[in-house]
């Protein structure tokens, strides 16, 4: 199971996929912006129906049906949009539907927004668009207006406990680690999978989250699994962090 198949994101888009009540057009909401691109791209395939030879093509952007823009560190002017929307009313080549995918929409200016509103208030049969953003203060309201939110904002703890116990299949404490760090943004449960990962002594030497995460940054590769009293200790520290309860582990009001 890859983490984010079984987010609220994706459990979302593919129920309305299943009961054929597909929206024309999704905001992806996600402050992850490494992952944002290829999250969208994961989406893309659920929304197409992709086989595993589609979803492999649409991973490396060159699945007909499938057009991503902008090019990977760019960002989306008039004229990417303009060359979208040259090619929306072509009809798919290989299945029923087609999907466009506008990454990084918080960073297109407002011009190239309004030129993809047009398209967006009358969009083509079985044309479907994806925008993806960190943030969703710099996308017009008349775009958010136009689109079905999906978000993924946080992983719940039933969501972190699975992921915990497929992803490390030996520990035994992925319910304790889960209830302690309450809901994670995803940097944060990618910091948390990071540090079981992690030779204890780095555990051990750290004592906040920041330091946690300047140990992440500065080892290039990971060691040893740390114990669990090191891990829980993690996690109780990453709560107290967040503001989800005190040292004695009472909830803060």
């Amino acid at each position: 199971m890859q983490l984010f198949e079984n987010s609220r994101a994706m459990r979302m888009l593919r129920a309305d996929a299943q009961a054929g009540r597909l929206s024309h057009a999704y905001l992806f909401l996600c402050p992850d912006a490494r992952n944002l691109r290829r999250w969208l791209k994961e989406l893309a395939a659920v929304l197409l129906g992709a086989d595993a030879r589609a979803k492999r093509l649409i991973a490396e952007e060159c699945y007909s049906d499938c057009r991503i823009f902008p090019a990977p560190g760019e960002k989306a002017g008039v004229a990417e949009v303009k060359a979208m929307l040259d090619d929306v009313y072509i009809k798919p080549v290989e299945g029923e539907k087609k999907a466009f995918v506008l990454d990084n929409v918080q960073d297109m200016l407002a011009p190239a927004q309004n030129k993809l509103l047009k398209v967006l208030e009358e969009p083509p049969e079985n044309v479907y668009f994806l925008l993806g953003a960190t943030g969703e203060y710099s996308v017009l309201t008349t775009v958010r207006s136009r689109t079905k939110r999906l978000e993924l904002l946080s992983f719940s703890e039933e969501e972190t406990e699975a992921w915990l116990k497929e992803k490390f299949p030996a520990r035994t404490d992925a319910h304790e680690i889960a209830a302690l760090s309450g809901e994670l943004s995803p940097d944060e449960l990618a910091l948390l999978t990071g540090i079981i990962q992690q030779p204890a002594e780095l555990a051990n030497g750290a004592r906040a989250l920041d330091d946690y995460i300047s140990i992440l940054q500065t080892q290039a590769t990971a060691g040893a699994a740390s114990s669990e009293a090191d891990l829980l200790a993690f996690a109780k520290q990453l709560k107290e962090h967040k503001g989800y309860g005190g040292k004695d582990g009472t909830e803060r009001t």
